[in-house]
């Protein structure tokens, strides 16, 4: 008799296997050695190179400024009682020094909101991207493991199959079957043995993308943890939709993009206000009648524009529309982070029922399969009823274990929309992830 329900439960009820690794460390090893994370992680620092020169500082400066010529004519004044005194020097050298220290500007506080605003959204995307990177991990490791299910399920029913067609030859020679018959149970273990084949190379498809983005050789072995069985899904998925609402990516880089805009805003209309500046400078140069071979100046200056009034109130005006823009985003999105949570919460509740139906329709496959073969034993059934009940017992054992595995994502797909998953990341991420 073939008990197909043991291939299906074969992870939910085996001992830990030495060796075997949780899907958190795996998710971890993934962020620390895998192409991706690293990718990100160059983009994440090229954008705060790009960044680094809109950063509000009130540093100094220091410029060296050495030019070397010559003009003609040389102009000179004659003295009487002396060398004639030269005005115009034919020596057009010079060497000068500058140091230049801001010592004041008007905006330097919504400048450096801009700033950290715009940091921020650069540590949020690479943080989402990190998420989304250790989800894809996630998502390989159950397709791992359904896939060695499946495998598994394949393997018992070929086993199943080539018991009965030996069942089937005993019953020939004992003259209580039909030849026939042992054609019908050659069909039956040919087909059994192609479903396996077909649960082989998914599962070595499945151990591939694996490896891949772990980041180890393809060809590597490993073994999965499977993880705790997870349990029904919430009556309602209010408290998931607030949580999801407090930890949104997507709203928080909404909010620093808002905060952004709003503090262009304020330097837009900050264009026209004037600036301080301290200057010193030292200079070497061909000495004149008029000008010493070395002096030094220092002096405050005060600038401001004059015109660029018009220019500075229509950049405040963008400034001002593109955050209302990105407000009516926020919105949006605030909604559609509701939306997705109870899309996912369904998906979840739909998923736990059909787990039920699932084994309901297993346990009935295999009761059906295995009164068909007592009557076959006894002459009281015929090859075809067997078979159709073999395929129909085989169809019900496979979907249980899509449906179980099923259950397994919708859980975590939850769970990454509300939140749960933004947590985890932060566990697991690498010391150098951002905000670490």
């Amino acid at each position: 008799m073939l008990v197909l329900a043991c291939a299906v439960s074969a992870h939910a009820t085996q001992q830990p296997t030495p060796g075997a690794m949780k899907i958190s460390d795996l998710v971890t090893e993934a962020l620390a050695q895998a192409p991706e994370p690293r990718e990100y992680r160059y983009a994440f620092l090229a954008g705060v190179t790009r960044l680094e020169p809109e950063r509000p500082t009130a540093s100094p400066s220091l410029r060296a400024d050495l030019r070397g010529g010559i003009q003609t004519p040389s102009l000179h004044f004659p003295r009487p009682d002396e060398a004639p005194a030269t005005v115009l020097s034919s020596d057009a050298s010079s060497f000068s020094l500058t140091y230049r220290q801001p010592v004041y500007r008007a905006g330097l506080r919504p400048a450096a909101a801009r700033y950290r605003a715009d940091e921020m959204v650069l540590q949020l995307e690479y943080r989402q991207a990190l998420l989304d990177f250790a989800w894809s991990v996630r998502s390989a490791c159950i397709g791992r493991l359904e896939a060695d299910d499946a495998l598994a399920v394949a393997e018992d029913s070929l086993e199943g199959a080539k018991r009965y067609e030996k069942l089937v030859h005993g019953q020939i020679a004992a003259g209580a079957a039909r030849p026939i018959d042992a054609q019908t149970a050659a069909a039956q273990t040919a087909e059994a043995r192609s479903a396996l084949e077909s649960a082989r190379s998914a599962a070595l498809l499945a151990r591939l993308n694996l490896n891949r983005l772990l980041g180890r050789p393809i060809s590597s072995a490993s073994r999965i943890l499977p993880p705790q069985p997870v349990g029904a899904p919430p009556s309602e998925p209010d408290d998931a939709i607030k949580m999801g609402e407090s930890s949104s990516t997507e709203l928080a880089i909404l909010n620093c993009e808002i905060t952004a805009a709003r503090a262009g805003e304020s330097l837009a209309h900050l264009q026209a206000a004037p600036a301080l500046d301290f200057e010193a400078r030292v200079v070497e140069q061909a000495p004149t009648a008029l000008a010493p071979e070395n002096y030094a100046a220092a002096f405050l200056e005060l600038s401001a524009p004059l015109l660029g009034g018009s220019a500075a109130r229509s950049d405040a005006k963008a400034a001002r529309e593109e955050a209302g823009r990105l407000a009516a985003a926020r919105d949006a999105a605030l909604a559609g982070v509701a939306v997705d949570i109870t899309s996912a919460w369904r998906r979840y509740v739909e998923a736990w029922a059909q787990q039920d139906l699932a084994k309901r329709r297993q346990s009935a496959a295999d009761a059906e399969l295995k009164l068909d073969e007592a009557a076959y034993a006894i002459g009281r059934s015929s090859a075809v009823d067997v078979e159709s009940a073999r395929r129909e017992a085989r169809r019900a054992a496979m979907q249980t274990v899509q449906a179980r595995w099923q259950v397994v994502r919708a859980n975590w797909d939850l769970a990454y929309h509300e939140g749960a998953a933004s947590a985890a990341i932060d566990r697991l991420a690498p010391a150098d992830a951002p905000g670490r």
